[in-house]
């Protein structure tokens, strides 16, 4: 399972630059100690650098 984490994080790195680590960190940690505004911070975050990169 890390490395199945480790592939995801460098490919979001290398595709969307470090601040998408950042948004996923931030996602995952919400969701693991059950912080919604945590979750939703990184969730934005992270939709907002993808669909910037489309626009």
């Amino acid at each position: 399972m890390p490395f199945v984490i480790f592939v995801v994080e460098r490919y979001l790195e290398w595709k969307f630059g470090v601040m998408s680590t950042f948004a996923a960190s931030l996602l995952v940690g919400g969701l693991k100690s059950g912080s919604e505004q945590c979750a939703t911070a990184g969730a934005v975050l992270l939709v907002v650098l993808v669909v910037g990169t489309a626009l």
